[in-house]
């Protein structure tokens, strides 16, 4: 059966404001609920639409990831408890259902495009991530709707109601032979459409998208990925072009290339992850604090200190919008 499950937090607490925390809580949901047909994140709540036949058992799951919240962010009285789930009777209203919750963000007013909001699925179902949590083909299979041109329909079905006008489909970057584009803002596009892959895959993706714009010097992208020239040149030859459209939508679009702190959080919860346990206790101990600190080196595959592009920003939830 198909259930939304859904969680709030009490009035005036934004336990998830701090992106450190929210990459950590999203990276989770995704190990605890694999079988998702939408989910979104945002400071005040999560929202999830999931297929399950342990109704209960989801919800309890929920309740432990807020409880696992409550206790990195040390304030234990910020969630309500998780309201009850309610089960998608007509599968054929799920459709109506996935728009709500990829639309969240933008009715409270965090975002003007579901698109520009990095803690959705929204961004895997239009093609921007290698990994998607929510495999667009599943979803075209489930509606009976063509494979082809999915991505607009359903673009035009979320952004597009009584309330909205509808924003436009992104449109992916075009090779170059010439860099036009600042190699940081490369980097972070392949950053954006990887964050579900290995450091490995990262890497030859950003060495294969760098490529395509026009930037070929093993050594610039050696210092910018705190690896060797020999190391990049290597991870040229064992890339699959197939890895490339999703950063390459990222490159060609702002609203799916993450900025600033967003990005910066990115960074610091993947290079926890790789760390192992004690890494993750450090990562989620800075959650409370103002604004997560970038350090001057990193071991992840996006040293973004390493770009020479400026990606501070004035508050944690600096994002790009339409």
């Amino acid at each position: 059966m198909v259930i939304r499950l859904f969680a709030r937090a009490r009035d005036s607490h934004f336990p998830l404001s701090d992106p450190v925390l929210a990459w950590n809580t999203w990276f989770a949901l995704r190990r605890v609920f694999p079988r998702v047909w939408a989910a979104s994140l945002t400071p005040s709540d999560i929202d999830i639409l999931l297929e399950t036949d342990r109704p209960d058992r989801a919800m309890r799951a929920l309740s432990r990831q807020l409880a696992w919240v409550a206790r990195r962010s040390r304030r234990p009285d910020q969630w309500h408890r998780v309201y009850r789930p309610y089960e998608v009777a007509i599968r054929s209203q799920m459709v109506r259902y996935m728009r709500e919750v990829h639309t969240g963000p933008c009715d409270t007013s965090l975002v003007a495009d579901p698109l520009s909001w990095p803690w959705s699925t929204y961004r895997g179902l239009m093609g921007a991530e290698l990994d998607p949590w929510v495999d667009p083909a599943d979803v075209a299979w489930e509606f009976r709707w063509p494979r082809e041109g999915f991505e607009q329909r359903l673009h035009e079905y979320t952004t597009t109601d009584h309330r909205r006008t509808g924003t436009p489909l992104p449109m992916a970057a075009n090779p170059t032979a010439v860099s036009e584009l600042p190699l940081g803002r490369v980097l972070l596009a392949a950053a954006s459409a990887t964050l579900w892959s290995p450091a490995v895959v990262q890497r030859r993706v950003a060495v294969a998208l760098a490529h395509a714009q026009g930037w070929g010097r093993s050594a610039a992208l050696g210092h910018a990925l705190s690896i060797h020239p020999a190391s990049v040149r290597r991870l040229a030859r064992g890339t699959d072009l197939r890895w490339l459209p999703p950063a390459e939508l990222c490159l060609g679009d702002a609203r799916l290339c993450f900025e600033g702190e967003t990005a910066r959080a990115l960074r610091d919860s993947l290079d926890a992850a790789r760390r192992g346990p004690e890494g993750r206790e450090k990562a989620a101990c800075r959650a409370h604090a103002p604004l997560p600190i970038c350090p001057a080196s990193s071991s992840s595959a996006f040293d973004l200190s390493s770009t020479g592009d400026d990606t501070r920003s004035s508050g944690p939830w600096v994002i790009r919008s339409a």
